[in-house]
């Protein structure tokens, strides 16, 4: 991991970025948003050299001029012959996959973190991930493909090949189903099932939203997974506790004397799973975890932040 500023006083992981982007996009490309974040901090002339302002200069005016013949030949009588109808077509089309692409560029650089590998970016990924980009028309869309982007440039390996297929492949309903089971998601992939399945459906989560995960290939195609937690009597250890969920250390305390092993039943997620999970910001629900203290009745289910003791966790 590095962290260390290069001579033009660009952060090494936007640096790494803009290799990737230009790979893609072309050499001339560099996020407007970094070049917004870099302008705050030195001249333009001398962050970029006169050099590099007259390409870019002249990267914009051709930009402006294939946008501007596009929208001329939309005012433009229809053309006659099938050439021409089939030219105007893929004008077109390659204007809207640019303007894609470039809107998801910026995305990615305004999300790159401060820290970022050394590892190169492996070349079947980025030309299969542009391959996909290109089409990517949805704002909403566009946020998570760029967020895809700057994991993946900040550490290469992080999203696979088969995890763009599956994006790719990924309606908006379904983006939102995942965010609503994500949710309810523990930090190691799995969802506790409460006690009645139509439970679920409070929080977001019917049959036919579970059904739609699983043909994506987001959650495992299976209702008899489950997994085994010991719960003490005695105040337990919460830096013990194996229940990770959204940023809260989750511990169990069983009612009577003795410990149990408690078997629970789950909703798991793919491995392809695992990794987009990364994409949704992780918001504990707390209406969710009450939920699960009052199906669990062998238990008491306490609720905390890491690094706190058990007197300073709360009972659910």
């Amino acid at each position: 991991m590095f962290q260390v500023k290069d001579l033009a006083g660009w952060g090494e992981p936007a640096s790494k970025l803009i290799e990737v982007l230009r790979s893609g996009l072309g050499a001339w490309y560099r996020p407007t948003g970094i070049r917004r974040e870099a302008a705050a901090q030195a001249d333009a002339t001398r962050l970029l050299g006169r050099a590099e302002l007259d390409v870019e200069k002249a990267r914009l005016v051709e930009i402006a001029a294939l946008q501007a013949e596009v929208e001329r030949q939309k005012l433009l009588p229809s053309p006659n012959t099938l050439q021409e109808r089939a030219a105007l077509r893929l004008q077109l089309q390659e204007v809207r996959k640019q303007a894609n692409l470039e809107a998801i560029a910026e995305s990615a650089a305004s999300q790159m973190p401060e820290t970022a590998s050394s590892e190169p970016v492996d070349e079947d990924w980025k030309t299969r991930f542009f391959k996909f980009a290109e089409d990517v028309s949805s704002a909403d869309m566009q946020e998570i493909w760029g967020k895809v982007l700057a994991g993946e440039v900040a550490r290469p390996g992080s999203y696979s090949l088969r995890a763009l297929d599956v994006l790719r492949a990924l309606s908006r309903t379904e983006a939102e189903a995942f965010q609503r089971f994500r949710y309810l998601c523990m930090d190691q992939g799995w969802v506790i099932k409460l006690a009645r399945p139509e439970d679920h459906k409070e929080f977001g989560m019917s049959m036919h939203d579970l059904l739609a995960l699983r043909e994506a290939g987001l959650v495992v195609d299976s209702e008899v997974l489950s997994v085994k937690i010991n719960v003490p009597d005695a105040p337990p250890n919460p830096d013990d506790s194996p229940l990770r969920y959204n940023g809260k250390v989750v511990v169990m305390r069983h009612r009577k004397s003795g410990s149990i092993t408690l078997s629970l039943a789950v909703l798991q997620l793919t491995q392809v799973g695992m990794q987009l999970m990364r994409l949704v910001e992780p918001l504990p629900n707390m209406a969710y975890l009450r939920k699960l203290a009052s199906g669990l009745l062998p238990v008491r289910l306490f609720v905390g932040n890491p690094g706190d003791t058990f007197d300073a966790f709360q009972e659910l």
